[in-house]
């Protein structure tokens, strides 16, 4: 479980998908006894939520993917139309993407994500995304995030914005409500660690564009700190924050960026609320 939306003050209702992609379950060793591979193998394929269903008239629908890679061609792209449909066919207000894996700045307008994503099914969209904009080597690149509106959502918008970096670490759209209510919704990425050799991984595009401004510091460290301030900086403005993220980290054993989450920025994990007792047995049976 990898992934997490936080909140502050608001509550958020949260549903997620995985637009028909089966969830990754590791390779097991062959020589571990048949019981615990079998438990090995309920733990990685398991996954809390609740079960979609017709959504409530005032509710907002907010959900979060690692898409993987949207893929740099629109036509023929069945991955964005099996996306767009599922959006559309659960009456998803709001939607993080984290990964979206294209050099979009390379792109004319016509084929960067905001166009790609329309369609007459929704009266209105807006986009927010952002990828690292410091290399043009070609249009596939690792990384990226993205948060969309649809329909009534789109109209409440305040403004939009990225990672300031220009990394496309975050993403995010502000919302505007009654009595001068904001919430800023993000989508983030949290690379993995990787080899020096291989050039094209998110965490060594973060680290050729750190050490460029001479900073040696670990990318993934980077971000949670700068993450992190970011929040708190939008916090003392009085907005209201929900988080989507692919943290790459365990978050079921409370990593070190849940942890400053929780503690600094006085978030909340709603799957680990709702469905604490159901993480701590997968737990034991790990």
């Amino acid at each position: 479980m990898d992934k997490l939306v936080t909140s502050s003050r608001k509550k958020v209702s949260h549903q997620r998908e995985t637009y028909l992609i089966k969830p990754y379950e590791e390779q097991l060793n062959a020589t571990k006894t048949s019981i615990k591979s079998n438990r090995r193998k309920n733990l990685k394929s398991k996954t809390f939520g609740d079960h979609l269903v017709e959504k409530e008239e005032g509710i907002i629908r907010i959900a979060s993917q690692n898409i993987n890679c949207i893929g740099c061609n629109q036509e023929n792209n069945e991955k964005e139309e099996r996306a767009k449909n599922w959006l559309i066919q659960n009456s998803v207000d709001i939607v993080g993407w984290q990964e979206t894996g294209v050099a979009f700045h390379l792109l004319p307008k016509y084929k960067r994500l905001s166009h790609r994503m329309r369609d007459i099914r929704w009266n209105k969209m807006r986009i927010s995304s952002s990828n690292n904009r410091h290399e043009a080597n070609e249009t596939f690149q690792y990384g990226g995030t993205a948060v969309m509106s649809f329909d009534e959502s789109a109209h409440r918008i305040k403004s939009t914005g990225a990672d300031p970096t220009g990394l496309g670490r975050w993403s995010w759209i502000m919302y505007e409500g009654k009595n001068n209510y904001f919430t800023r919704v993000i989508s983030a990425y949290v690379p993995c660690k990787s080899q020096d050799d291989r050039r094209q991984t998110v965490y060594n595009q973060h680290r050729r564009y750190f050490w460029s401004k001479g900073i040696q510091s670990c990318p993934r460290q980077l971000m949670h700190q700068q993450l992190v301030c970011q929040i708190q900086t939008w916090q003392k403005k009085g907005d209201n924050i929900v988080l989507m993220i692919d943290a790459n980290e365990n978050l079921s054993n409370m990593g070190p960026l849940q942890t400053m989450l929780l503690y600094e920025c006085q978030l909340i994990d709603p799957i680990r609320n709702r469905f604490h007792k159901k993480i701590i047995h997968c737990l034991q049976l790990h």
